[in-house]
């Protein structure tokens, strides 16, 4: 059985680009430096933490706009941690990072996150919005039926399914349309 070496913090270093200087103390793990993007990745992963959430939120999303654009990779990273460090007050700033098509598939993680905010009103109307994009449409059929619950969503996936012209967008909304009905039955 071949082992991993766990990652280990080091030292301090310089921040990487893309997050406000000092957000970590200038620590990251080793093995992570072969790209900024994965030092950036790295970060990401410690400021999902509880101790981090409530300072990080700012910088994550300054971090994520910049690398939306540039390593869909990296975004995903910081998306995934800025979905972590969220409040109920964040919603809104989650909602708009979520509508904005240009970011792509970075964006899946905080369409997942929505689901720690379903008593917003702008989660379902957004949820569904995104159920047409095929590089978000799989988590946002996910997490309409956790948030709604699965006899509300699954007609509306099916008429977003009859409207899918993506293939692989409409075989997601199927199988998600399979697990409501299926959760339905008991």
């Amino acid at each position: 059985v071949e082992r991993r070496p766990q990652a280990v913090l080091v030292g301090r270093r310089a921040d990487p680009p893309g997050l406000p200087a000092g957000l970590l103390g200038g620590h990251v793990r080793r093995g992570a430096q072969q790209r900024p993007g994965a030092r950036l990745a790295a970060v990401a992963g410690h400021l999902r933490r509880p101790w981090a959430r409530p300072a990080a939120f700012a910088g994550l999303v300054e971090a994520f706009t910049r690398w939306a654009d540039l390593d869909h990779t990296t975004a995903w990273h910081l998306g995934d941690a800025l979905g972590n460090a969220a409040r109920p007050a964040d919603v809104d700033v989650l909602v708009r990072l979520c509508a904005t098509a240009r970011y792509g598939m970075s964006r899946q993680m905080i369409v997942y996150a929505l689901r720690r905010f379903k008593k917003s009103d702008a989660v379902p109307p957004t949820l569904i919005a995104l159920l047409s994009d095929p590089s978000v449409g799989l988590h946002a059929s996910s997490t309409l039926r956790h948030v709604i619950g699965n006899a509300a969503a699954v007609p509306i996936l099916r008429a977003a399914a009859d409207a899918a012209t993506d293939p692989d967008l409409y075989r997601s909304l199927l199988r998600e349309i399979r697990k409501g009905e299926k959760a339905m039955r008991g």
